[in-house]
């Protein structure tokens, strides 16, 4: 399912998982959608290196997803920061879990955006619960940067202060 953004010449249909950005860099080539700033294919020789999705299907399971401010769950989505207590929304409500963070149904908007880098900037909003029947065909793979529960139990915690930023750098290797 499309939808329609009005752009100079008119209406243009937009895919499901919104604007789509594609990144080559030698033999690789990702996209990255605009719906959870998802990685929605990677490959090698025009081969998959992950189980993708198409441009106009919701990601399945958590499969590309970016997993921010916390990746993994906060057990009863309540935490404790700066001695004030916090209730997140129970996103995992069969297992009284807040998880994976705000960014999961967040529109991201482009920054910049050349063949080899696409840098993406978005602004949380509401979430939207996950039921118990989501059917899975793929694996996420988490690359984190706290342990689970950490906004709970402070191991590891990153805590950025107004203007400051962090950046991460993750790949995948083809043997």
């Amino acid at each position: 399912m499309t939808s329609l953004e009005q752009g100079n010449g008119g209406p243009t249909a937009v895919p499901l998982t919104g604007q789509q950005y594609q990144i080559d860099a030698g033999r690789y080539r990702t996209t990255v959608t605009g719906l959870r700033a998802g990685l929605r294919e990677l490959l090698y020789d025009d081969q998959p290196l992950i189980a993708g999705y198409q441009a106009d299907e919701l990601p399945p399971g958590g499969a590309g997803q970016l997993l921010a401010p916390w990746p993994n769950r906060i057990d009863g989505g309540r935490y404790t920061f700066g001695g004030v207590e916090y209730q997140l929304a129970l996103t995992e409500p069969d297992r009284g879990n807040a998880i994976h963070g705000l960014t999961r149904w967040t529109a991201w908007t482009p920054v910049r955006h050349d063949a080899s880098a696409v840098l993406l900037r978005s602004t949380a909003h509401g979430q939207h619960p996950l039921g118990p029947d989501l059917r899975r065909r793929a694996l996420a793979v988490e690359p984190m940067t706290c342990p689970p529960n950490a906004f709970v139990t402070g191991d590891d915690l990153l805590i950025l202060q107004p203007g400051e930023a962090v950046a991460h750098i993750w790949g995948v290797d083809v043997f």
